[in-house]
């Protein structure tokens, strides 16, 4: 349905919980159409709780490249996507939310995502491009009002 309200394209299918082709787990999101089949992981990209408050583990569920301390990082789905052997390499999605009533530029959306692309480029052997940046605001949540959504292309 959103896909239908935003570009009126139907000729790709949107599926979730696909399964990795070694078996084990599973892509968040699975585009498909006659010409290509992408696998994308998605991350909530949020350094505040809900009420307000910092998190201080935040940071680490997005940057960390170490699995093994915590679930799944944005960084290490970066590399789950890339070894994963799809047809594509895959794309990224973070769900950004930003502060309203501070300034937060050295972590603001288009920061966030330049210093993924250079985190992925000094921990792993491929790279990720950013594909877009796209701003969103008038929320009704009472901390979470604005942000973006940020995707990213994994590349070989």
């Amino acid at each position: 349905m959103i896909r239908t309200e935003v570009d009126g394209d139907t000729s790709y299918s949107i599926e979730t919980k696909v399964p990795y082709i070694d078996g084990g787990q599973r892509v968040d999101l699975f585009i498909e159409s006659e010409e290509t089949a992408i696998p994308v992981e998605g991350k909530l990209l949020r350094f505040r709780y809900d009420n307000g408050n910092i998190d201080p583990n935040s940071f680490a569920k997005v940057f960390s490249p170490f699995p093994e301390r915590t679930a799944s990082t944005l960084l290490t789905d970066a590399q789950k996507l890339y070894e994963a052997g799809f047809e594509e390499h895959g794309g990224l999605l973070g769900l950004y939310y930003e502060p309203v009533d501070e300034s937060y530029e050295q972590m603001g959306p288009k920061s966030v995502a330049e210093k993924f692309t250079l985190d992925v480029d000094y921990w792993y052997d491929f790279e990720v491009e950013t594909k877009s940046v796209a701003h969103f605001d008038e929320l009704r949540h009472p901390v979470h009002q604005q942000g973006a959504i940020i995707t990213w292309e994994v590349l070989s």
